[in-house]
């Protein structure tokens, strides 16, 4: 479940399951921990979330897990689109002020939000008449490409802070230096400039030998590896048959 992070949320939400009345054994973990089961080559290395928000979740060779909070700005953690798009308005809010320099990004939420002006932007989101939200994010990504520099410094920032979450989680398990599979989730990865890029320029000078892998296989298959790990089968080396089979045509009668 994704905004499954700690066990204290574990008693209500199966409370919530029991409405389904499953008879099978149940068991919960975040939705980044499935993405990197099924993607991982080795069945264990670190998953990256940049989506609507941020998480980062891993595991290292014996099974320990490590994570972030998963709160996102509540408790510092960035950059999912949330805290790209709070960011960014910092920078058109700077823009109308004079603090700093006109960016293309005032001309693009100007648009998006439907405003007269950039004075009336900003006024308008001070009194919620106008909301931006996750879903304009690649609007700085089209600004970026433009070579918009406040657009631009707002993705390094964000390469940089995702990279330090690979880094905390792979100290936390102890994989810094075991070449871990980093498994990128979400939509921000797909983004031109590559996000992805930035990443690896901020992880690569501590973790050389790391892999990013982009999301392929569907966290489905981490469900079915996470479900015969708790049934004590052997799960992982029958991750290349689960792909193989969802790729197979649907069979019909």
């Amino acid at each position: 479940m994704a905004g499954y992070d700690w066990p204290s949320q574990r008693g209500l939400t199966l409370a919530a399951l029991d409405l389904l009345e499953l008879t099978a054994p149940c068991d919960l973990v975040n939705g980044a921990v499935l993405g990197l089961l099924a993607n991982a080559r080795r069945g264990w290395g670190i998953s990256l979330v940049a989506g609507t928000g941020c998480n980062c979740w891993g595991r290292n060779q014996a099974g320990q897990m490590g994570h972030m909070t998963g709160a996102g700005n509540i408790l510092g953690e960035y950059a999912g689109g949330s805290e790209l798009i709070a960011r960014a308005l910092h920078r058109v809010a700077y823009a109308w002020t004079g603090r700093e320099g006109p960016t293309a990004l005032s001309d693009a939420f100007i648009a998006a939000a439907g405003a007269q002006d950039l004075e009336d932007l900003v006024a308008g989101l001070t009194i919620n008449r106008y909301v931006l939200d996750a879903s304009h994010a690649p609007l700085i990504f089209d600004c970026a490409a433009q070579g918009d520099a406040a657009a631009l410094e707002l993705l390094h920032w964000a390469g940089d802070e995702l990279g330090v979450m690979v880094i905390t989680v792979a100290r936390q398990i102890g994989v810094q230096q075991a070449a871990p599979d980093v498994v990128l989730i979400g939509g921000l990865f797909k983004g031109t400039p590559s996000l992805q890029d930035l990443v690896e320029a901020s992880v690569r000078p501590q973790m050389p030998g790391v892999t990013f892998l982009p999301m392929q296989a569907p966290p489905v298959i981490g469900a079915v590896i996470l479900a015969m790990e708790r049934a004590r089968r052997p799960a992982h080396a029958i991750r290349q048959a689960l792909l193989a089979l969802q790729t197979q045509a649907p069979v019909t009668f």
